[in-house]
C-alpha cells in the first residue's frame, strides 16, 4: 500500500511540472510575438520616414540649386522666397519651406523634423566648385509607442531617426547652347534672317535661363530655330526657357521628338569647375577655305579661325593667316580678305601662306597657295609662266621655280560661313 501510494505522489507531481512548463513556454512566446510585433511596427516607420526624409531633403536640394543658378528667379512663376537657407531650424518654424512641407505631406512635422545645412559632405568633391550653402540635411525623429514590449521596459516608446543628406555635385551638361543670363528680356533674340542649326545631340539642344517673359524672341519669320535634325536620333529635340513666352514661337522647330518647356527648370553654368584657361601665346588666324576643307559646307568657301589670340583683331582688309575679329559674315564693315593676285610675272619670292587666282592655263578659276616660301620661276617666251597647266583637281601641285603651289579649290575674299577649329 505504501509503494502504491508514493507512485501516486510522484504522478501528480509529474503533472504539475507540466502546467508551469507550459504557462512558462506560452508566456515567453507571448513575449516573442509581442517584441515581433512591436519590432514589425518600429522597422516599418524607418521605412515610412525615411522616405519622408528623402523627399523633404530633395525638396530643399532642388531649391538649393535653383538659388544657386538664379537667385532672382523666385519672383517667377510662383516661387516662394527662400529666406530659409542656410540656418538650421527645425520644421516648427519655417513651415512653408520646402522640406518642411514634403515633410509634412508625409506626415512628419514640428520639432520632429531638423533641417541643417552641413558645409561638408563626406565622399563629395567641390574642389572648383563655390556656393555658400551646397548641401542640406533632414532628420526626422518618430516617437513610435509600443504595445507589448512595454511591458519588458521602462518607456512606453522608442525614438526612430532617419536621415538625408543631398546637395549640389557639379556635373558638365549636354545642352548645345545655354544662354546663362538670369534676368534679361530678348536673351536669345534673332533679327533679320539667322538659322540656328543643330544636328544630332542630346534630347535638349537649348535652354534659355532668363525670368523675363520675353526671354526669347525674334524679328521676321525668316528667323529661325531648327530643332528639327537635333537629338539623339536625328529627329529632333527639346528647347527650354525659364521665362517665356509660354508657348512654343512659331520660329522655333522641334521636329517629331522634340517639346517646348516653359517654364523649364534653368541650369547652371557647365564649366562651372572648369578653370579659365590662359591667353594662348600666338595670335589667331582666319585662312579662306574652299567646300569640303575642314568641314567647310559652302560651295562659295569659308573662313577657318585657328585657336590663339584674338586680342586687338583686325575688322578691316585682311591677308589671309591675318588675325581677323570674329564677325561674320565677312565683308562690309566686317573683316574681309584682299583680293587673290595672280601669279608673278618676273621671279619673285612669296612668302608661306601666299594665295593667288591665276589667269593662265586655269581654266576652273582655281586658287593655289603655297605652303613654304620660295622664288617663282621664270617666264617662258615673255608671256606664260614656266609652269604646267595649273592642277585642276582640289590638293593638286605644281612646282614652280622654288615654290610648290598647292590646289585648294573656290575660295571667296567675303565668305558667308566660318568654321573652328578645335581648341579656339
Amino acid at each position: 500500500m505504501k509503494s502504491r501510494r508514493s507512485r501516486s505522489r510522484r504522478s501528480s507531481q509529474r503533472g504539475q511540472t507540466f502546467v508551469l512548463i507550459a504557462i512558462f513556454v506560452s508566456v515567453f512566446l507571448i513575449g516573442m510575438l509581442g517584441v515581433a510585433t512591436d519590432y514589425t511596427q518600429i522597422w516599418a516607420h524607418r521605412q515610412i520616414a525615411q522616405g519622408a526624409a528623402d523627399a523633404a531633403c530633395q525638396a530643399g536640394a532642388a531649391d538649393i540649386y535653383l538659388n544657386y543658378v538664379n537667385a532672382s528667379a523666385w519672383a517667377a512663376n510662383g516661387l516662394p522666397d527662400p529666406t530659409w537657407l542656410g540656418t538650421d531650424y527645425t520644421c516648427d518654424t519655417n513651415t512653408t519651406s520646402s522640406p518642411c512641407r514634403y515633410a509634412a505631406l508625409n506626415g512628419y512635422s514640428g520639432a520632429n523634423v531638423n533641417v541643417s545645412f552641413p558645409s561638408s559632405v563626406p565622399g563629395v568633391s567641390l574642389a572648383g566648385f563655390t556656393v555658400t550653402n551646397p548641401f542640406i540635411q533632414v532628420r526626422i525623429t518618430d516617437p513610435v509607442a509600443l504595445s507589448f514590449t512595454k511591458v519588458f521596459t521602462a518607456t512606453g516608446t522608442v525614438n526612430v531617426a532617419a536621415t538625408a543628406t543631398c546637395g549640389l555635385n557639379p556635373i558638365h551638361v549636354p545642352i548645345p547652347l545655354v544662354v546663362l543670363h538670369k534676368t534679361a528680356s530678348h536673351a536669345l533674340y534673332l533679327n533679320g534672317n539667322p538659322t540656328i542649326e543643330i544636328l544630332g545631340g542630346p534630347n535638349r539642344s537649348v535652354q534659355v535661363d532668363s525670368t523675363s517673359a520675353t526671354a526669347v524672341g525674334f524679328s521676321g519669320v525668316n528667323a529661325i530655330v531648327d530643332l528639327s535634325q537635333a537629338g539623339p536620333n536625328g529627329n529632333g529635340a527639346d528647347f527650354g526657357v525659364f521665362g517665356g513666352p509660354a508657348a512654343k514661337p512659331a520660329n522655333v522647330i522641334l521636329g517629331a521628338a522634340g517639346t517646348y518647356h516653359s517654364p523649364s527648370s534653368p541650369i547652371g553654368d557647365p564649366w562651372a569647375t572648369v578653370s579659365a584657361p590662359a591667353a594662348p601665346g600666338t595670335a589667331g588666324t582666319a585662312i579662306p577655305v574652299s567646300l569640303g576643307v575642314n568641314g567647310c559646307p559652302d560651295p562659295n568657301g569659308c573662313v577657318e579661325m585657328t585657336p590663339g589670340n584674338y586680342t586687338g583683331c583686325s575688322t578691316g582688309t585682311i591677308s589671309p593667316g591675318a588675325t581677323a575679329c570674329l564677325m561674320f559674315p565677312f565683308g562690309g564693315s566686317n573683316p574681309k580678305f584682299s583680293a587673290f593676285g595672280n601669279r608673278p610675272n618676273t621671279p619673285t619670292f612669296v612668302p608661306a601662306g601666299t594665295f593667288i587666282k591665276p589667269t593662265n592655263n586655269n581654266p576652273g578659276n582655281y586658287y593655289f597657295a603655297t605652303s613654304g616660301g620660295g622664288t617663282t620661276g621664270p617666264l617662258a617666251n615673255g608671256s606664260f609662266p614656266a609652269v604646267p597647266p595649273w592642277p585642276q583637281t582640289l590638293g593638286g601641285t605644281v612646282v614652280d621655280g622654288g615654290v610648290t603651289w598647292h590646289n585648294v579649290g573656290i575660295l571667296s575674299t567675303t565668305p558667308n560661313t566660318a568654321i573652328f577649329d578645335p581648341g579656339l
